[in-house]
């Protein structure tokens, strides 16, 4: 492992830090002073990057210089951490967030809505630590298109921000170390090896998420209410009357004047399936139709439905109908 304490380490000042987050899609905001501002205020190893494959890959391996305060707006994503060395300390909105410290350990978080992320950064700490992340859209599309996810989605990314750590186990620290310390490749092949073992570090953590979450779940077995059970008609008319357009489930919350944790559980209750589920599936039986009139290619249908790749819809539209659209 790098020790990012050396002198020889390169030095990041305040609007290197911004910098380097725009360059990844993220508003980076620092709280700092004139000095701050000529002054390195973290030494060592940092980087983040976003990959094709919709991953996000963000490496520290550092020696924080001086106290100051950091913040940043993440939208709706999952993010699982592998601390190696160090302990990080941030919140989101008014919670306050630990994890590190007591040797090498793992967290998740899941935010459900755009959120502030606060980091405070403190005088000679060092970090080391791999952050892998994924929007909610990508496991969400996982989930249908691949057949069933092993996390309960519409639970993880429900009103409140989910948070769960773990002690790291001996792979999970295996493959935070490769991606840290990667064997010298060109370029492509470094891409390749650093987002194949991220897929791997973020496939393994997933597996051993549900067993650390302690945010209660929710109770579904309750009777609604009339009045809820019209706003929950009233959201699927809703859906239909936006299918085309709707790409939120804030949006249809706001619309019926219900919260999103209540419209996912209603909505699942009174049809058999989540709104995300009932939404792609009418999208899927959009696209059919189109295409029995011929009214679109399947290239065409498959934006209509949401798929950025053909290959995607043609397997979802199998799994649907029992064949591809070409055997239409």
């Amino acid at each position: 492992m790098a020790n990012a304490a050396q002198s020889t380490a390169p030095r990041i000042n305040a609007d290197e830090l911004i910098r380097l987050a725009n360059d990844a899609g993220y508003r980076q905001q620092v709280e700092y002073s004139e000095s701050h501002r000529k002054d390195a205020i973290m030494e060592g190893r940092f980087a983040l990057t976003s990959y094709p494959s919709g991953l996000s890959v963000h490496l520290s391996d550092l020696k924080e210089l001086q106290t100051l305060s950091t913040s940043m707006e993440l939208p709706p994503k999952l993010t699982l951490s592998v601390i190696l060395r160090g302990k990080l300390d941030f919140a989101l909105g008014d919670a306050s967030f630990e994890a590190g410290g007591a040797g090498p350990e793992c967290f998740a978080l899941c935010i459900p809505n755009q959120q502030t992320f606060h980091r405070r950064l403190r005088a000679n700490r060092c970090l080391t630590k791999v952050n892998i992340s994924v929007s909610r859209e990508w496991l969400e599309c996982r989930s249908l298109e691949e057949g069933g996810a092993a996390l309960d989605l519409e639970e993880l990314f429900g009103e409140e921000v989910t948070f769960a750590k773990w002690p790291a186990s001996a792979r999970l620290i295996g493959l935070a170390e490769q991606i840290l310390n990667p064997p010298p490749l060109n370029r492509l092949l470094l891409s390749l090896y650093i987002e194949s073992r991220a897929m791997e570090l973020l496939s393994d953590g997933m597996l051993m998420l549900p067993k650390h979450i302690s945010k209660p779940r929710a109770e579904t077995a309750d009777a609604p209410k009339p009045q809820e059970s019209r706003r929950i008609a009233t959201a699927r008319e809703f859906i239909e009357a936006h299918l085309e357009t709707i790409d939120s489930l804030e949006e249809t919350a706001a619309a019926v004047g219900m919260s999103v944790s209540t419209l996912q559980r209603r909505f699942k209750l009174a049809y058999g399936r989540t709104v995300f589920e009932y939404v792609r599936q009418r999208k899927l039986e959009a696209a059919r139709d189109a295409l029995l009139k011929k009214e679109l290619s399947i290239g065409e249908a498959a934006y209509r439905a949401g798929y950025r790749h053909p290959s995607n819809f043609v397997t979802a539209f199998k799994r649907a109908f029992g064949a591809t659209p070409g055997e239409l």
